[in-house]
């Protein structure tokens, strides 16, 4: 394979390169899982406050506004 040029070769990383590779791939999937559970927090706590000031307003019973 050599003799007819088929052959490249290739640039082997390092130990050292593909663990840093390795650390900020796995800080950015725990960021995101983080940003994800706070997201998901708040939609629930905003939908708990709609929740509430809807009953609030059907025990109250309707407005007399137009």
């Amino acid at each position: 394979m050599m003799r007819v040029g088929l052959f490249k070769p290739v640039h082997v990383k390092t130990l050292a390169a593909l663990e840093q590779r390795m650390l900020l791939t796995s800080r950015r999937l725990i960021q995101r899982k983080l940003l994800d559970a706070v997201m998901g927090r708040r939609i629930k706590s905003s939908q708990i406050g709609w929740l509430s000031l809807r009953m609030m307003v059907l025990k109250r019973g309707p407005s007399d506004r137009p």
